[in-house]
Order: C-alpha cells, then sequence, then structure tokens
C-alpha cells in the first residue's frame, strides 16, 4: 500500500519530466531539421552554371521539391546528373531557389517518373501549337518580303532580307526546341523556419496539461484522504 502511495505521489513529476522532454526533443528536431534543410540548399547553390542553355517555351518542365532534410538537396543533385542537366540557380531567400535549364524531349518521361518516385511534383506544358503557329506567321513574313525585294531600292532590300535572315533563325531555333528540348524550371521550397512563437505556443499547450495532470492529481489525492476519514 505504501509503495502505491508512493507511485502515485511521482506520477505528476514523472508527467513533468516528460512534457519537458517532448518539448526538449520536438526543439532539437526542428533546429537539426533546420540546419540539414540550410546546408542542403547551399550545396543545391553551388550547382549554378552561369547563363545555363535554356530551351524556350515550346515544351516546359515544371519541377516543385518540397525539401524536409538534407537527403531530399541530395536526391535532387543525383536526378540532376542522371539526366546530364545544368542550371542556373537563382537562391531567393534562405529556404527558397530556383533553377532553370533544358531537358531532353526523349527523356521526359524518365525524368517524370524518377521525380514523382521521389515524392515531388513535376507538371510538363505542351505549347508545340503555338510555336508552329509562330513558325507559320514568319513563313508568311519571309515569303511576303522576298516577293516585293525587286521593287524596292537597294537600301531597304538589304533591311529586308536581315528581316528574312533573322527569321529564317528564329525558325531553326523554334523548330529545335519543339522536336528535341523542354525548358526546365525548378522550385525548391523547404517551408517556413520555426519562429520563437511557434516554440512559445507549444510550451503554452504542455504547461496546460501539466496543471491539467497535476491538478487532476492533487484533486485524486484529496478524494482518495477523504474515503479514508470516512
Amino acid at each position: 500500500m505504501e509503495r502505491k502511495r508512493l507511485m502515485r505521489a511521482f506520477v505528476p513529476f514523472i508527467v513533468f519530466v516528460l512534457l519537458a522532454l517532448i518539448f526538449s526533443g520536438v526543439y532539437l528536431h526542428e533546429t537539426l531539421r533546420e540546419k540539414s534543410i540550410e546546408a542542403g540548399l547551399d550545396e543545391l547553390e553551388k550547382l549554378n552554371v552561369p547563363n545555363a542553355p535554356r530551351a524556350g517555351p515550346c515544351n516546359m518542365v515544371v519541377l516543385y521539391v518540397y525539401m524536409n532534410g538534407g537527403e531530399d538537396a541530395e536526391e535532387l543533385e543525383e536526378l540532376l546528373q542522371r539526366f546530364h542537366i545544368n542550371v542556373s540557380v537563382s537562391r531567393e531567400d534562405k529556404w527558397f531557389l530556383s533553377m532553370v535549364g533544358r531537358l531532353r524531349l526523349e527523356q521526359l518521361d524518365d525524368f517524370m517518373k524518377e521525380s514523382e518516385r521521389d515524392g515531388w511534383i513535376a507538371v510538363y506544358y505542351n505549347e508545340t501549337e503555338t510555336c508552329a503557329e509562330w513558325i507559320s506567321n514568319d513563313k508568311i513574313e519571309n515569303r511576303i518580303i522576298l516577293a516585293h525585294l525587286d521593287q524596292l531600292s537597294p537600301e531597304s532590300r538589304d533591311v529586308l532580307l536581315r528581316v528574312v535572315g533573322r527569321n529564317r533563325r528564329y525558325m531553326e531555333k523554334t523548330r529545335e526546341s519543339m522536336e528535341k528540348w523542354a525548358d526546365l524550371n525548378i522550385f525548391v521550397h523547404s517551408g517556413r523556419e520555426a519562429t520563437p512563437e511557434d516554440f512559445h505556443q507549444l510550451s503554452v499547450l504542455l504547461a496546460t496539461w501539466g496543471i491539467l495532470v497535476g491538478f487532476g492529481s492533487i484533486l485524486a489525492i484529496i478524494s482518495r484522504k477523504e474515503e479514508r476519514n470516512r
């Protein structure tokens, strides 16, 4: 009986210790997680290749990566290396960065599958019809210009021939983008940093539980004493 009473007396103390351990554990976990994420973003920033080639708007892939820890940065780096993708990196702030580059269309399906397997969101936009319309408009413009060159002065002819050449280069580049490449945009986000207010709310919650448990224990002790007195 004495042992049971002693154990009951220790229950509030044990509960308070557990609540303190929960708070310390959450704080330590969040601190380590944030350091791991920040280190991962720092490593991704080192992948920056200034003026990495782009593919234009005919085919576009947008990849959304939510980082839960440094291992996500490693997986993204490995993904880019497997597909031989160079990217330009822009660090927006401490917890967010973006990457741009290009992906071969022949690798599109594999890239999408591997991205989704890693738990990320990959979206493909096909705008080849719009690009085909641009090419058609440039062809018409060139045909009209060439049909009237003989009616123009030498100076005007030179200017319009440069327009024709520029259109041809643009058509060739657009056609290559349609047939071979997809523009790649990657957005890496890690959520927001835990603030002192977050930990204050946690401490209030745990303190509330502690008060309820302690108050309940006091009521139980008083109740048992009244029963014995009867």
